[in-house]
C-alpha cells in the first residue's frame, strides 16, 4: 500500500513484511527464541518508524500531529501486549491481537498516513 512518500513507503512496507513474518513464524510453529526476535524486531521497528513519522510531521507543521501521535501511542500499546502475551506463553491470544493490530495499521495507513500525505502533496503544491 503506497502514499507516495518514499520514506513512509519503505517503512510501511518493512512493518508489513515483520508482521508477515511473525505470523508464518508463529503459524509454522517455529521455535520460540525464533519468535521473540521477529516480534522484538518489529516493536523496535514500529517505535522507529513513529519517531521517524512524527519527526516529519513536526518539520512540515502538521496540523493533525498530536491526534495522530495519539493513534501511535495506541498501537504501539497493542503490539506490547501482544508481546507480553507472547512472551507468557499465550499464542491463541497472540494470534487474536496479531489480526486486530494487522487491521488496524491497514486502516491507519489507508486514512490517517494518507491525509498526511496529501497535506504534504497540498504543501509542495503550494511552494511552487
Amino acid at each position: 500500500m503506497e502514499l507516495g512518500e518514499q520514506q513512509i513507503d519503505g517503512e510501511h512496507a518493512a512493518q508489513i513484511r515483520l508482521l508477515d513474518t511473525f505470523e508464518e513464524k508463529l503459524k509454522g510453529s517455529q521455535a520460540k527464541d525464533d519468535l521473540v526476535i521477529v516480534l522484538d524486531r518489529l516493536v523496535e521497528f514500529t517505535n522507529l518508524h513513529f519517531m521517524s513519522e512524527e519527526m516529519l510531521m513536526q518539520q512540515h507543521a502538521y496540523p493533525a500531529l498530536g491526534l495522530h501521535v495519539k493513534e501511535h501511542d495506541h498501537l504501539l500499546d497493542q503490539v506490547r501486549v501482544m508481546q507480553d502475551a507472547f512472551n507468557c506463553g499465550d499464542q491463541t491470544m497472540t494470534a487474536a491481537e496479531l489480526v486486530t493490530l494487522r487491521d488496524w495499521l491497514m486502516n491507519h495507513i489507508r486514512t490517517k498516513d494518507r491525509a498526511f500525505t496529501l497535506y504534504l502533496e497540498e504543501r509542495k503544491r503550494e511552494e511552487e
